[in-house]
């Protein structure tokens, strides 16, 4: 969860004096964080679409999310001049057809994701790379 890296979600909320991080007890108590996080939804199952379908969105249970941080990001934010373009991994340890192994990442299983940020870090596009489709070309273009 963010910077802080533990073992399990479990051990966001432990009382070890060696591993603890208060702020987590403070803000949410463990069970009901776990409770939202095993019913939190972003899609409703009963509109996907056939992989078959020529318009099969691959991250279709995600885009409205990640479209929502793209229009916010460019509402909330003007860039400085100085921007730079790169590829990101999100680590991720679950099953989807895209996940990416990069060997000269640090974290190189993930999601790979392609980024516009400019020079304090803040990020002003992102797209998720959705693995080779053979119908449709990637495009990367931000503009």
């Amino acid at each position: 969860m963010g910077h802080i890296e533990k073992n399990s979600l479990q051990d966001y909320w432990t009382t070890d004096n060696l591993i603890e991080t208060p702020i987590f007890r403070e803000v949410i108590p463990r069970d009901r964080f776990l409770m939202i996080l095993k019913f939190l939804l972003f899609s409703d199952n009963s509109l996907k679409e056939s992989r078959d379908s020529p318009t099969y969105d691959r991250l279709w249970k995600m885009r409205k999310v990640f479209d929502s941080f793209n229009r916010i990001f460019k509402e909330v934010y003007d860039p400085t001049k100085n921007l730079s373009f790169d590829e990101v991994i999100i680590k991720f340890k679950g099953r989807v057809l895209f996940k990416q192994y990069i060997p000269k990442k640090r974290k190189q299983w993930g999601l790979k994701m392609y980024k516009i940020a400019d020079a304090t870090g803040h990020t002003y596009d992102m797209r998720v790379y959705l693995g080779k489709d053979k119908r449709k070309p990637f495009n990367i273009c931000f503009l």
